[in-house]
């Protein structure tokens, strides 16, 4: 098999939270990226090397990669004709019933087939169900393009692992590659190992890296829900879960996973779905993972429950943090914004703040912006633990302020009281 020519031109398609960090890691690299994206609103600010994610640090790499003209951001498929290889980071989120939405990956399929040729490569990071990167990706652009997968093209899945807000970067972690056939998977094996630095492991077909995907997550998402029902219960029986998982911590095979008042992003609280729903329509039930899911999908509603008893007319409060986790500015299925929505429903009064969105951010979502300021506040609510919190926290909380801690963050009482999850202080 021919190697990728060393000037290498490839294509991605979705810059939004997966997307744009790799495709500026690829173009930091050297090869050519021309980022694909429908919302004309990102690739204007992309031309003019505005940053529109959270992270800061992608900030000066964008404008380099930018000013050389090795990231070439674009909203017309027509430049796939130039690529050769189109790596798809596309959401895939779930209906209101916990089905597989597959409508946006659908649609960039379609687009996409007319443009390839002989010796493409495609290479799906979306994560989906196992068998939908053959059975419905790669059948749309059989369709569309007229070639046959694994003879003409080349078709690969390597899901995305990203960890916003964190030290983990795309570089860095491992990434599994899973081909149609051999030759697809070392074809994408080279594109990788071109800006990735960490290992790069190629698995026997498409569908068992997709089933890694389902597994890492759901193996996540079922030991959350096995905590939060510890945490559910030591609040009957007065003890503190975080002490029981500490001191369970101590054992060499005991992995910490902590409750909270509800799981956010595009992970966890959705792949799971993919499997179960896989797995109902082979005609396998998968109760405890369908049970799990369950018991994360109402800690929002029961911690909304804990806010809605505290209240007292007139008492004033402040949700602190909506974003699904710290130190980055996402609302995709965030917890925070969950409980917002409860408050309002039950006509409880509170205002918002967090650090990564401005007073009319805020605003547009229908909330009230709050304050970082002592003595305003009767009651505070932590919903997300951004480091900021470390200094906020003193000019929030004043001596007679009850905070009820969603995400366990403080470690002695503060305030008057704070009632957490699995714990009172």
């Amino acid at each position: 098999m021919p190697k990728i020519r060393k000037k290498t031109t490839i294509a991605i398609v979705g810059l939004g939270y997966v997307g744009l960090p790799l495709t500026i890691l690829a173009a930091k690299s050297g090869i050519i990226v021309y980022g694909l994206d429908k919302d004309k609103e990102k690739i204007r600010l992309l031309q003019n090397r505005k940053n529109y994610l959270s992270d800061a640090g992608l900030t000066r790499d964008l404008e380099k990669v930018i000013g050389e003209k090795k990231l070439i951001p674009a909203t017309h498929f027509s430049i796939l004709k130039k690529c050769q290889a189109i790596l798809i980071c596309l959401p895939t989120p779930v209906y209101k019933n916990f089905k597989p939405d597959l409508r946006i990956l659908k649609n960039a399929a379609g687009k996409i087939g007319p443009y390839l040729k002989k010796g493409s490569l495609v290479i799906n990071e979306s994560t989906v169900a196992i068998g939908t990167t053959r059975e419905i990706l790669g059948k749309i652009l059989e369709k569309k393009s007229g070639l046959k997968m694994g003879q003409d093209f080349y078709l690969a899945c390597s899901p995305e692992r990203v960890d916003p807000g964190t030290a983990n970067k795309t570089e860095n972690i491992a990434k599994l590659i899973g081909g149609i056939n051999e030759q697809s998977g070392r074809r994408a094996y080279q594109i990788y190992q071109k800006f990735i630095k960490a290992p790069l492991e190629i698995v026997a077909s498409l569908e068992i890296a997709e089933g890694a995907k389902m597994l890492e997550n759901s193996y996540r998402a079922l030991n959350i829900a096995l905590v939060n029902e510890l945490a559910l219960l030591c609040e009957k029986i007065n003890l503190d879960v975080t002490a029981i998982i500490a001191a369970a911590s101590t054992k060499w095979s005991f992995q910490a996973h902590w409750p909270s008042l509800g799981t956010g992003g595009h992970c966890i609280p959705v792949d799971p779905h993919y499997l179960t729903d896989l797995a109902r329509d082979k005609g396998v039930t998968m109760k405890s993972l369908e049970a799990g899911m369950a018991t994360n999908h109402q800690m929002p509603l029961r911690f909304a429950a804990k806010i809605v008893k505290a209240y007292k007319k007139g008492m004033r409060i402040l949700i602190y943090g909506l974003a699904y986790k710290k130190n980055i500015k996402d609302l995709r299925e965030s917890p925070s914004l969950t409980v917002c929505r409860l408050l309002q429903k039950r006509k409880v009064s509170f205002q918002v703040y967090d650090p990564f969105y401005a007073t009319q951010e805020i605003r547009a979502l229908g909330f009230t912006p709050g304050r970082v300021k002592k003595g305003i506040y009767d009651l505070v609510v932590i919903a997300t633990d951004h480091d900021t919190l470390q200094k906020d926290a003193a000019k929030i909380i004043s001596k007679n302020t009850v905070v009820l801690d969603g995400k366990n963050y403080f470690q002695k009482k503060v305030g008057k009281k704070v009632i957490g999850v699995g714990r009172t202080l």
